[in-house]
């Protein structure tokens, strides 16, 4: 009778054995880190998955007509809030999934792990979508936290007829969300009301161009949660790029160039903000990963002298053209 086999223990890697580590590994590690010390840096998070665009029927379907609501789906939250509107309430305003939850968790563990916290700062959209995104990444972080609702980093309102029923700092509070209740908004929720369904390409990038650079001068180092759009108008502000060429079939598809839980960071060196690669690694599951689209951001976050000085290497036409 043979013996029965027996499994090895599972190695730990100790102090020491870190130390083995290859140099070159381990000094790009440290460089990547060291990049975010003492400056002021800004890092922009998407809002996770949402449950409307994954259970597109999910009001009707999940909610009883007396308002009860009964999950049919693990990816669906298992518990929610009623809204004073009743379950219509989350028309406009979806809750993310349980899979969002969980990304936005994972952020909040990478954000922590590797050295990009402490933030001095968390400034998110009213949208539930986003304050539910950055709750989780503060349950991620695991150091106390406080979400600052800023309604000028909501969505394009062009897309809206009229305004979702966003809930107030009050509701959010009484619903358990970590959000202050002292931070005083760059721009008021009223004035944001009253672009719905008008609002400009040109005004929502000025839009929020006024309040990231207002941020800026605060805050040393912030986190924004918000959506697609607002991370896209966001990044021009800070590397100076016009949005003119933006048009409103690019703005449709910001979704794929950012997708759910996406990351950027931008880091302030020497007067100019600068693209920090990956401070923490991306995210990946059955083939789809949180990386930005990088050839689009680069393509249309030039700094202005970079165009600049293009535009006067192109060749003067000589006299007999």
């Amino acid at each position: 009778m043979k013996p029965p086999k027996v499994t090895p223990p599972i190695a730990c890697l100790t102090d020491e054995d870190r130390s083995k580590k290859p140099l070159k590994q381990l000094a790009a590690s440290i460089e990547r880190y060291t990049t975010l010390q003492n400056r002021k840096v800004m890092m922009f998070v998407r809002n996770a998955e949402r449950v409307d665009r994954v259970f597109p029927e999910w009001i009707h379907q999940n909610f009883t007509d007396t308002g009860e609501y009964y999950p049919d789906d693990l990816n669906l939250p298992p518990r929610i809030f009623t809204r004073p509107e009743g379950p219509g309430g989350y028309i406009d305003d979806s809750p993310i999934t349980e899979i969002g939850a969980l990304n936005s968790e994972m952020i909040g563990k990478a954000l922590r792990r590797h050295e990009v916290w402490p933030l001095t700062s968390i400034i998110c959209s009213p949208s539930l979508r986003c304050v539910q995104t950055a709750s989780a990444i503060i349950k991620g972080i695991h150091r106390p936290a406080e979400i600052c609702i800023e309604p000028g980093l909501f969505d394009w309102c062009h897309w809206y007829k009229a305004m979702p029923s966003l809930l107030s700092v009050e509701e959010l509070i009484r619903c358990g969300y970590p959000v202050s209740a002292n931070y005083a908004p760059v721009k008021p929720l009223s004035e944001v009301i009253s672009f719905a369904g008008h609002e400009s390409i040109e005004h929502f990038y000025e839009r929020v161009r006024s309040v990231v650079e207002h941020l800026t001068g605060v805050s040393d180092r912030i986190l924004i949660v918000a959506h697609a759009t607002v991370l896209d108008a966001s990044l021009k502000a800070l590397r100076r790029c016009s949005p003119r060429l933006i048009t409103e079939n690019d703005m449709l598809h910001m979704g794929s160039h950012y997708p759910y839980a996406c990351e950027v960071t931008l880091a302030l060196n020497q007067g100019a903000w600068n693209f920090v690669h990956e401070p923490f690694a991306p995210l990946s599951y059955l083939g789809v990963s949180n990386r930005v689209n990088a050839k689009f951001v680069n393509r249309t976050t030039k700094p202005k002298t970079a165009t600049h000085e293009k535009q006067k290497e192109v060749k003067k036409p000589t006299a007999n053209a």
